[in-house]
């Protein structure tokens, strides 16, 4: 057989698998009234579309299935089904077939396929178109056909037991005895020329008799011949096809202790030199493994079609890719399989604790918190660091390690993995003071692990404790009491006392101090980055030594280091620490003294309550000023109280009644004396006295005198409101700032309250009008009746500066009706 005539009738076969399906939709009519679609399926278990690639119908629409196929019509089916080309020689190979003649060129390229041979005679070759065709030479030009195809593709005919170079060497091992001679009961009818080929085509299931019988001489009807062709062309499909290739590749640890791990969709890490390749293929078919296209290793399929392939020699550290193929039982193998990344690191990870440090020279670290940073740098260039573990011991000969957590990922741009100590379980409160070992466990990707350690670590927390010793309280009440100083700089020492490591350093602070009132706020700051450092003394005695302070109200504190670095506290919640802060006055002068009020030539209305206000500067407090007055402005002086407070300070005075003429000599005295003075033994020099400028004490207002009224209307008889008419005097002086004038029938009382009139005045002045004439617009009296005649008296109601007021009225006087 040609080799090219074979890979046509392959490509033919495939791409008539396709029409039929496609056919097998688009078709919707029957193509063969006598034959119809159901039939063709129930009865051999091909389609209708399928049938029609190897025998046409007749033109009457009918396919005749059970009419005897001669030579001539198959060796057209054959053709046709499995794709072998025609041929038109010139000459006609048999003498019974000429050119031209119905099936000449299915004949002709049957012959040159090798699948018929013809009949040798004298005369010549002949192939006998025209005589029917028994089942076993049907048989023959098929399995002639399938079985070259098989050799000629894969080297060999497939057996159960072994491979076999030719049919004949196949058939007298195996086909006999189990496809032809063991399994039809009338084997023995089959020509010795047609056995092998039947027993072939028995073996490929393409041949299954009937009751356990081939019938070999009997005829073979169309409907046999097309179904025999369609199962050869499947069978040969089969035969070219190569199988699919392996799936689901992975790869699995095998060694003790090794690791590997899924990285990717279809990549592994790992750290075992001869891992185990798995995937799924066919079942029980022999497969090979490859690493970069070069052969690692065969193995078989199980059943269930799995493979679990074992790389018994030792892969070099770095990148592989793994595929598998898988043969078939035709022979045929398959390409190569999706590839599988295996990233082979044996080597272990590097990197070192960089927290806790031991100091130059020191083997130990000492902490001082009981959570201490821990902190390691690694660094894994093959796979990458997968996680961190962070672990503690006490020290002991056989450490029981605790771990405090694990980190997968470093400080972001670092290379940095940190611990974070738990909330819960055993070292949720840190450790307590003694000697430690750290370890940290680093993992790559791949499993490798390597330990970073022990470093021995000493944790002392204990916090030293520090008091300031001088300055002492030598004033106040509170805080916890202030001193008081005229030095500017006053001797300030501590002591301190240490539980755990030796003293480093005492620190000297100060900060102003801040008056929180009645606020619980601090007089000063709440944490060390709020003071200024005056000095650090590095030895005993811890005495400061400073430049001088200017005289201000301040803080002193006082902060002591070990020399692990442990600090002395400043606040105890709220508030400051018992000895380690203390309020000092520096204060050499007298307070200074500011009056506000009463000022120069101030108005002060007399019998009236009078705010005294004042602010004294001073460094030290007071806790009272001594207030007097005189209304001489000398002595003697009339004390108004010794209680006052110091500063800012305010009180309300009440002025005496001076009945009389205005006093316009007064003054006020302030006399303030600060707290340094006593204590310093100077009280003179720390005592101010600050006298006021003048200002005017007044007495209250005296009513208007001559207050007269009238209605002169005479021209016109009765109420014209136009020409009320009314005088008076004003006191001097008076101080007076508003007038009003009433009009009101001569039986009311004017009414007026604190705040001013319920009745309306027809008439206000704030000058020093003496007179007032009604005009036009007036229509009512001041109690808003209507003027009518009768008996009227004019009211004036002067007010002072103060808000006092004074009342005087005219004599009635008569308004005549019209």
């Amino acid at each position: 057989m040609r080799l090219n005539s074979l890979r046509i009738a392959v490509i033919s076969l495939l791409s008539v698998l396709l029409l039929m399906a496609v056919s097998a939709v688009a078709v919707a009519e029957p193509l063969w009234s006598d034959a119809p679609p159901s039939w063709w399926v129930s009865s051999y278990g091909v389609t209708e579309a399928e049938v029609a690639t190897v025998a046409d119908g007749y033109p009457d629409g009918t396919f005749l299935p059970r009419q005897a196929v001669t030579r001539g019509q198959f060796a057209k089916m054959a053709v046709n089904g499995l794709g072998v080309d025609t041929a038109d020689p010139l000459t006609p190979t048999f003498k019974d077939v000429p050119k031209g003649s119905t099936f000449y060129t299915h004949i002709e390229g049957a012959y040159d396929a090798e699948l018929i041979g013809g009949y040798v005679t004298s005369s010549g070759l002949y192939y006998r178109p025209g005589n029917t065709i028994t089942r076993q030479q049907a048989n023959s030009i098929l399995g002639r056909y399938l079985s070259d195809l098989e050799i000629k593709y894969t080297g060999r005919i497939k057996g159960d037991v072994t491979d076999y170079g030719s049919l004949e060497l196949w058939y007298n091992a195996e086909g006999k005895n189990f496809y032809l001679m063991g399994k039809f009961d009338d084997a023995g009818s089959v020509l010795p020329d047609h056995r092998a080929t039947t027993a072939y085509l028995s073996y490929r299931d393409i041949v299954r008799g009937s009751n356990a019988k081939l019938n070999p001489n009997s005829t073979l009807i169309r409907s046999q011949a097309a179904a025999l062709v369609l199962r050869v062309k499947a069978e040969a499909a089969a035969i070219l096809t190569p199988p699919p290739a392996p799936v689901n590749l992975e790869v699995a640890a095998t060694g003790t202790g090794k690791t590997v791990v899924q990285t990717g969709g279809d990549s592994f890490a790992g750290n075992d030199p001869t891992p185990q390749v798995r995937g799924d293929t066919l079942s029980s078919r022999p497969i090979a493994v490859y690493d970069d296209g070069v052969k690692l290793l065969e193995d078989s399929s199980t059943a269930s079609g799995k493979f679990y392939a074992d790389i018994t020699t030792a892969l070099v550290d770095g990148a592989h890719s793994f595929t598998a193929k898988v043969m078939n039982v035709n022979g045929l193998v398959s390409p190569a399989s999706a590839p599988v990344a295996y990233l082979l690191d044996t080597v272990l990870p590097t990197g070192s604790i960089t927290a806790p440090a031991p100091a130059a020279g020191e083997e130990q670290a000492v902490v001082t918190s009981p959570k201490p940073a821990f902190t390691v740098t690694a660094t894994d260039a093959a796979t990458g660091i997968k996680s961190v573990q962070f672990q503690v011991a006490v020290e002991a000969a056989s450490p029981v390690w605790q771990t405090v957590s694990t980190d997968y990922s470093p400080d972001q741009g670092t290379t940095t993995y940190a611990a974070v100590w738990p909330l819960f379980g055993p070292l949720t409160g840190g450790l307590d003071d003694g000697d430690y070992q750290f370890r940290a466990v680093v993992t790559d990707v791949a499993g490798n692990e390597s330990t970073l350690g022990p470093l021995g670590v000493e944790v002392i927390t204990m916090m030293p404790v520090v008091s300031i010793t001088h300055p002492e309280p030598n004033g106040g009440t509170v805080f916890p009491g202030w001193f008081v100083t005229e030095s500017p700089n006053p001797v300030f020492t501590a002591t301190v006392s240490e539980s755990g490591a030796s003293i480093e350093k005492v620190d000297f602070f100060y900060a102003p101090w801040v008056d929180p009132g009645s606020s619980p706020v601090l007089p000063g700051p709440d944490s060390w980055e709020g003071f200024t450092l005056l000095a650090t003394v590095f030895s005993e005695p811890y005495v400061a030594a400073y430049s001088g302070l200017p005289e201000g109200r301040y803080i002193f504190a006082v902060r002591v280091t070990d020399a692990v670095g442990n600090e002395s506290e400043l606040m105890d919640g709220a508030a400051y620490k018992t000895g380690v802060t203390q309020e000092v006055f520096i204060d050499r002068t007298a307070p200074t003294i500011n009056i506000t009020a009463p000022t120069a030539g101030q108005l002060v209305p007399d019998a009236t309550d009078f705010t005294i206000a004042w602010t004294v500067a001073d460094a030290s407090p007071s806790p009272t000023v001594l207030i007097e007055y005189s209304f001489t402005g000398d002595e003697p002086w009339t004390t108004i109280t010794t209680a006052a407070p110091f500063t800012p300070g305010s009180y309300v005075w009440t002025v005496p009644d001076i009945n009389g003429e205005d006093v316009t000599t007064c003054r006020i005295r302030i006399t303030a004396a600060d707290e340094a003075g006593a204590l310093v033994d100077d009280i003179a020099g720390h005592t101010a006295v600050e006298v006021s400028e003048a200002f005017t004490v007044y007495d209250g207002p005296v009513s208007a005198a001559g207050v007269t009224g009238e209605d002169p209307d005479s021209s016109e008889a009765g109420v014209d409101w136009r020409d009320f008419r009314a005088e008076w005097t004003l006191p001097t002086p008076g101080h007076i700032v508003l007038q009003r004038v009433f009009l009101l029938q001569d039986d009311l009382t004017l009414d007026l309250d604190s705040s001013g009139s319920v009745d309306v005045p027809v008439a206000s002045y704030d000058d020093n009008s003496t007179e007032w004439a009604s005009t036009d617009s007036l229509v009512t009296d001041t109690r808003g009746d209507p003027l009518a005649a009768g008996t009227y008296k004019i009211w004036v109601v002067v007010t002072d500066s103060a808000g006092r007021t004074a009342t005087a009225s005219s004599e009635p006087f008569d308004v005549v009706a019209p």
